[in-house]
């Protein structure tokens, strides 16, 4: 297996001799999540050709071809994959830093990032305060079943182009949300699914001392899913209950008894954070739903 730097530079000139003629390839950093930097393949095709540009993270394919993936078909990935979202986003009219927002407004979706570890990602994005976390947003775009989303963060640059309110496209953003299905399974049926290999059952409430993970139908940026106050309503059915950090994707919810402590909650967010990767972390600390109220409030 080759080491990284030389996987990186092979990748880049084989994706440039297969796509030689049609795109400028180059590898470049780039800020992600929690403020982490990233080595990317940019493909951008060359003037007069079609398709929009791309952007993949290389450290993936990377890992990918170290578990499971010829060399080979790493490079015809990475080329399937440019030609569908490219094909995707122009079919939705993207240019340079610009897409009609007629075209995009029903793909809109909030995104929850923590303040102090994003600092300087959302310098560049359209945002606004919630508790300590941020509320950005996304165009999330479907580029075939059984395929992970496609998704470009709304920056101020883009937004300028769209002669609209920061409040106009939170509603926006909220409605489709709200639209959106939830998922919300307990730890008991993933634990059953696990042992007999079927699907685990939904949940339709939160219950006492009981544990639940909660997400979109995209397992995507699925913590947003605590921004749907009438979903979160529905499920506490007069149950509070606290939120913990699980990935930027999903979120435990566990029911309120006498028997739990904001500390305690605090103590175990800290502990699952160990587990995952700083890009993917959410939020280092719990928070609370109270169902009397129906607000959100943060454990520290």
């Amino acid at each position: 297996m080759m080491e990284y730097r030389e996987f990186v530079e092979k990748i880049k000139q084989d994706i440039k001799e297969r796509l030689k003629g049609e795109c400028d390839v180059t590898v470049k950093t780039d800020l992600r999540n929690n403020g982490i930097l990233s080595d990317v393949l940019s493909i951008q095709p060359v003037k007069g050709a079609s398709g929009t540009a791309s952007v993949l993270p290389l450290r993936d394919y990377y890992k990918t071809h170290m578990s499971n993936m010829e060399f080979e078909a790493c490079v015809e990935t990475i080329i399937r994959n440019f030609r569908q979202e490219s094909s995707v986003m122009e079919s939705l009219g993207f240019g340079e830093n610009t897409v009609p927002w007629e075209n995009v407004k029903d793909l809109v979706y909030p995104v929850l990032l923590s303040v102090k570890e994003n600092w300087l990602l959302l310098e560049s994005l359209v945002w606004r305060p919630m508790l300590d976390l941020s509320i950005s947003y996304i165009i999330r775009m479907e580029i075939g079943e059984g395929e992970p989303p496609l998704s470009t963060r709304i920056t101020e640059i883009l937004f300028d182009t769209w002669r609209i309110s920061e409040e106009q496209l939170y509603q926006k953003a909220m409605e489709n949300l709200e639209k959106e299905a939830p998922v919300l399974i307990s730890m008991d049926s993933l634990s059953s699914a696990a042992l007999s290999g079927e699907k685990p059952k939904e949940a339709e409430r939160v219950e006492k001392e009981q544990t639940y993970i909660l997400s979109n139908s995209e397992w995507y940026y699925g913590t947003s899913m605590i921004l749907n106050k009438k979903y979160l309503k529905e499920i506490s059915r007069g149950c509070s209950f606290y939120l913990l950090p699980a990935t930027l994707h999903e979120i435990i919810l566990v029911g309120d008894s006498d028997k739990l402590s904001a500390k305690s909650m605090n103590a175990m967010a800290e502990l699952g954070n160990r587990e995952v990767r700083k890009e993917e972390q959410f939020q280092n600390h719990a928070y609370y739903y109270d169902a009397e109220t129906g607000d959100i409030i943060s454990c520290l």
